[in-house]
């Protein structure tokens, strides 16, 4: 029995969302990581600020794992390809614009 795929547009709607979330993650992550460096290096600064830091962290790095093996697993097409090749380039982009 043949997989039931996807169409196209399905395949291409999810793909730009996904990138979207996957671009504002991984550019808020680069911000998370510096405020994290200096939250560890400064005394007395709140474990609230580290907390919240390391969790953007982690949900920068899982959220584009866990979309690939989901959109695999649903047998989407462009997805995972675009999340995987496109994601860090407009994450890179995004940087840039913003001067960093």
């Amino acid at each position: 029995m043949a997989a039931i795929r996807p169409s196209v547009t399905r395949d291409l709607l999810h793909t730009a969302w996904l990138l979207a979330v996957e671009t504002a993650l991984g550019t808020a992550a680069v911000y998370a990581l510096i405020v994290l460096l200096f939250a560890l290096a400064t005394p007395g600064s709140g474990a609230g600020v580290v907390a919240l830091c390391a969790a953007l962290l982690v949900a920068a790095v899982a959220m584009p794992l866990a979309a690939v093996a989901v959109t695999v697993r649903r047998g989407y097409r462009i997805a995972p390809v675009a999340l995987v090749g496109v994601g860090p380039v407009l994450v890179a982009g995004a940087l840039t614009a913003l001067g960093h």
